[in-house]
């Protein structure tokens, strides 16, 4: 029940029958008034919000506050061990707080027993940084040549910035936590791309390696001039290379070596004649039209 005055208080119990039956209850209790203006509840808990981890963190403090209490901070009902001494103003507590929900109790110095809960809440969140994994794959393939798109999985962004270092014809989209990059390469060489991820905590670039080849271009040397009827003419192109295709004008018969980076010829009509030859060179690639070589 409510207390109506200071004093030491004590219980006796009685039953209700036998009546007079009674007995005092072990220990007591002493009520002290306190003097003064006593705790003032209604300053409000400020700061908090939301920080990216490793960056700069947030304070948590009271809108103002009383000279004759003790400041206690507690985060999720936990005292936090932070007590700070009122100021008679506003202030923060000087300790950059992790993610919880705050609040904060007013003890009174004089009369530790004496506490209050001050106004509201106020929530720290921490953001986790971004981060960017480890491309599907790292690609070779030849100029001109459709390429398998390249998957990224990104965490804590929302979106990219403009990429650096993709060959022409390659873009980079982003879309559900996947970066996609995908296209057909115009140029050749080895590009080191970097893409980087907006939104979120920190500066973090998805970075890869793409090698484009360029197509091979065949040459052939041989007879430029020939006579009529002249049998083991041969003609070559680079050797080591794979599905070698040669191919003559009407006025000639290719007579050995067709798969093979030699060919040997005869020529049976007079007048202007081609010889002309294509491969798939060592990475794999072809050139779009084969060599032509005139002869006469």
């Amino acid at each position: 029940g409510i207390i109506p005055s200071t004093g030491i208080y004590t219980v006796t119990a009685s039953s209700a029958s036998p009546s007079n039956c009674t007995r005092d209850m072990s220990g007591s209790v002493s009520i002290t008034q306190v003097p003064g203006p006593g705790i003032n509840p209604n300053f409000t808990v400020t700061g908090g919000g939301a920080y990216c981890a490793g960056g700069n963190e947030v304070v948590v403090g009271l809108s103002g506050s009383q000279v004759i209490c003790n400041y206690l901070l507690y985060k999720d009902n936990v005292f936090t061990g932070t007590t700070k001494s009122g100021t008679g103003s506003s202030f923060n507590f000087l300790q950059p707080q992790t993610a919880g929900i705050y609040t904060v109790m007013a003890s009174q110095i004089s009369y530790p027993n004496c506490t209050k809960t001050m106004t509201g809440s106020t929530t720290v969140t921490v953001n986790p940084a971004n981060t960017a994994g480890v491309p599907s794959s790292t690609p070779t393939l030849c100029i001109n040549s459709v390429l398998t798109s390249i998957i990224i999985a990104t965490t804590g962004a929302t979106g990219i910035g403009a990429p650096t270092g993709l060959p022409a014809g390659v873009t980079a989209t982003w879309a559900a936590n996947l970066i996609t990059i995908s296209g057909t390469p115009s140029a050749s060489g080895t590009f080191n791309y970097s893409i980087p991820l907006t939104g979120g905590c920190g500066a973090v670039n998805a970075t890869g390696t793409i090698t484009v080849n360029a197509l091979p271009a065949p040459t052939i040397w041989g007879a430029k001039s020939v006579c009529d009827n002249s049998p083991s003419i041969t003609y070559d192109t680079e050797s080591g290379m794979s599905i070698y295709t040669w191919n003559i004008s009407a006025g000639g018969t290719i007579t050995a070596g067709k798969l093979t980076n030699e060919i040997t010829v005869t020529w049976t009509s007079t007048g202007a004649q081609t010889v002309s030859v294509n491969y798939k060179d060592l990475n794999g690639c072809t050139a779009v039209n084969p060599t032509i070589y005139n002869v006469t």
